[in-house]
């Protein structure tokens, strides 16, 4: 299961805003949909989920992404501010959160290049060992 942290504040003074109760659960919702999007990546890389609410200086709320990966390697990916009107509906809210997926999908293509390049420096050290162990 996916995890998620909400977290409200204003970008001038920093302490917390009010956000609708309805908001909240919009955003928890929004959870579940990364989840079913993300299926078994969310487990197999320790995906989470970090929602920061944002008032804008024209008074609106804002809503940044923040998705992690914590294994093998550590990385985040940041969405642009999302008006709190894209999360109205399942169909909208994806539409607002898909971009940030294209970005995870970039940074797990890293995580993996990086992880196979590993590989097979660990097979060609190995291969030379044998290589040495059996000239011996």
């Amino acid at each position: 299961m996916i995890s998620s942290i909400t977290t409200v504040i204003d970008p001038d003074s920093g302490p917390r805003i009010e956000v609708p109760v309805e908001l909240l659960l919009r955003l928890n919702r929004a959870t579940e949909l990364i989840e079913g999007e993300l299926g078994h990546l969310v487990e197999r890389f320790r995906i989470s989920a970090a929602w920061t609410v944002r008032l804008s200086r024209s008074g609106r709320r804002d809503i940044e992404l923040h998705l992690s990966v914590a294994q093998p390697a550590a990385a985040e990916v940041a969405s642009e501010p999302i008006s709190e009107e894209r999360f109205r509906d399942d169909e909208n809210t994806l539409r607002a959160i898909r971009p940030s997926f294209i970005h995870l999908a970039q940074t797990l293509e890293g995580i993996i290049a990086v992880q196979f390049e590993k590989i097979r420096e660990l097979r060609k050290r190995t291969r030379e060992a044998v290589a040495t162990a059996v000239e011996a």
